[in-house]
């Protein structure tokens, strides 16, 4: 895991870590909004089932941010 402070802010998106959540997730930096920008896993009900997942956005400030990595370094 990289440094957070060393996290692009180019519209690159990154693996983003955030003490909130227990997993890293994708994100990328929201210059509108000075924040980042995570793509966050829900699941609604559908047919009396929780199976209809989908993603939703939240922001997060900087200071939030513990680390980060490249997806495109991630080894499967």
């Amino acid at each position: 895991m990289n440094p957070a402070q060393t996290a692009p802010k180019d519209g690159s998106m990154i693996l983003a870590w955030f003490e909130k959540w227990g997993f890293p997730m994708p994100a990328v930096w929201s210059v509108p909004s000075n924040q980042w920008c995570v793509a966050v896993p829900c699941v609604e009900l559908y047919e009396g089932q929780w199976n209809d997942w989908h993603f939703e956005n939240e922001y997060f400030d900087d200071a939030d941010l513990n680390g980060w990595a490249d997806p495109k370094k991630v080894a499967a």
